[in-house]
């Protein structure tokens, strides 16, 4: 396995909540993704914030977030790391397939 796809394929929650405090919380969910040159519709990052009942805080830095905000916020980029692998696997799948 090449660093490359290594990259590609790991996700990691930390119980220190390891969002770049630089970063708004829009921009932490797809920073990951963007590492692996994925690009995330808006419509789906709201879904994302919504699902984690983070709708309307986008915007919001880590340092305006609770604790547990900033945990579902870590989660949610979890979430948007592995459906981005997901989605990756099932085009080399389909490949492999052809």
């Amino acid at each position: 396995m090449d660093a490359h796809t290594a990259t590609q394929n790991t996700a990691f929650v930390s119980a220190s909540f390891e969002l770049l405090p630089m970063l708004t919380v829009e921009q932490n969910v797809v920073f990951p993704l963007r590492l692996t040159g994925t690009t995330a519709d808006p419509g789906w990052i709201a879904a994302v914030l919504r699902a984690v009942e983070m709708d309307g805080r986008g915007r919001a830095r880590p340092a305006d977030l609770s604790r547990g905000e900033q945990l579902r916020v870590d989660l949610t980029v979890v979430l948007a790391t592995e459906d981005a692998a997901d989605a990756a696997l099932a085009g080399h799948v389909g490949d492999a397939a052809a």
